[in-house]
């Protein structure tokens, strides 16, 4: 097995053991998985087949730029609206007088 092989396969794990952990947390806290934490396990399994169609030479540097740029897309567009851990969404409205 050479180099790429083994990076390869401890990609695929850690995508793996993280999405397990994940849901594993969720249920031990009696939650279903959220919405994050589904954005999560997509993006940490995605991420490496990137990585790999990259260093396989099977996807261009403007491919690699779409999909990384398409994932920050997804992860993260709720960020800015939530508050601190645990709180409800800040509202934008502004009270009437």
């Amino acid at each position: 097995m050479n180099f790429h092989n083994w990076l390869e396969l401890s990609f695929v794990a850690w995508g793996f053991v993280a999405t397990i952990l994940v849901i594993a947390e969720r249920i031990w806290r009696n939650k279903s998985p959220g919405a994050r934490a589904i954005q999560y396990a997509v993006a940490v399994n995605v991420l490496p087949l990137v990585g790999f169609l990259a260093l396989e030479g099977k996807l261009s540097n403007e491919g690699v730029g779409t999909v990384l740029g398409v994932i920050i897309g997804y992860t993260l567009p709720g960020v800015l609206k939530r508050g601190p851990w645990g709180s409800e969404p800040k509202s934008n409205a502004t009270p009437k007088s």
